[in-house]
């Protein structure tokens, strides 16, 4: 209910959290209203319960977010609207920047020999504004999304050289396209790469999973505060992060991986030499296909199984 009040007046998933106060604050009003005694035993108790509250805060707001998403589409689609769109044809640039403010949306980056758009406004529950879009062209083109809801498809030539993206909430999507520097942030929704030559990878979001399938770079940065990390096929090395959620990595070809996650199992089928994996509360699962010069696997309460072909 919490949740679903202050989305329902407009307030942003962080906003709503910082009013539920620290964790230490909501653990201290569970020990007076239960009139719990103080000793060793009990703080034991509440830093587990704090890791437990932290963890279903994560998942939960990240749940309430991806359902009303769900919800407005589904509403969208049975809508007869006169939403206009826009589409058309830019000048090729080096970089493009994306940057959306206090508005849902959807977008997919896909190969084009010229660099296009097409932005399409859907309806919003939570917002009378309709989603507008500005450009701006130079050497960097920026595209910025403001209020209500939208899709947003780019076609994007092989001459960009760098793409980034701070998105405040929706789904981000990329199909074969080559590029030397991707760097996306996302507050609540999922990333997905696939068919993706690069030199650098930057991935980050705060509730949703990254996906990661069939691309190359000479490094992959991904981190998570709630949500799953998947890579499958991908050559380069890999430093993977996540709070709460699972870490599955197949088919990786690379010299060094390292992964971390503080409430979540990983499943690890790799090729690097070099490897890093360490679980706060979480099982640990290494397949090596090759010689491993060094490997550390660490979980403080979960098991720990490696094996090699």
């Amino acid at each position: 209910d919490h949740f679903m009040d202050g989305l329902e007046q407009g307030k942003s998933e962080q906003e709503i959290m910082e009013e539920l106060g620290t964790v230490e604050d909501v653990l201290d009003n569970i020990r007076m209203m239960h009139d719990l005694p103080g000793g060793d035993n009990l703080k034991e108790n509440l830093e587990e319960l704090s890791d437990t509250f932290m963890d279903a805060l994560h998942t939960v707001s990240g749940a309430v977010i991806k359902g009303i998403n769900s919800a407005v589409t589904n509403i969208s689609e049975n809508q007869e609207s006169n939403l206009s769109s826009l589409e058309g044809k830019l000048d090729n640039p080096k970089e493009i920047r994306i940057l959306t403010s206090q508005s849902h949306c959807d977008i997919l980056i896909k190969y084009g020999s010229k660099l296009s758009y097409q932005f399409q406004p859907v309806f919003s529950l939570f917002s009378s504004r309709q989603a507008s879009l500005n450009i701006e062209e130079g050497e960097a083109t920026q595209f910025t999304i403001k209020d209500g809801s939208a899709k947003l498809i780019l076609s994007v030539p092989q001459t960009v050289t760098a793409i980034y993206a701070e998105i405040y909430s929706g789904d981000f999507i990329i199909r074969d396209v080559a590029c030397a520097d991707f760097d996306i942030r996302t507050t609540s929704g999922d990333i997905e790469f696939e068919e993706i030559q690069t030199d650098a990878v930057s991935l980050t979001t705060t509730s949703g999973d990254i996906k990661l399938k069939q691309s190359q770079a000479s490094r992959f940065q991904l981190s998570v505060k709630s949500g799953d990390i998947e890579c499958e096929e991908c050559n380069g090395d890999i430093t993977a992060g996540s709070t709460s959620g699972d870490i599955d990595i197949r088919h990786h070809e690379g010299i060094a991986l390292e992964a971390q996650s503080t409430s979540g199992d990983m499943d690890i089928r790799t090729s690097a030499h070099d490897i890093h994996l360490k679980s706060t509360s979480g099982d640990i699962d290494i397949h090596c296909s090759s010689f491993i010069t060094f490997c550390k696997a660490q979980s403080t309460a979960g098991d720990i199984s490696l094996c090699g072909s």
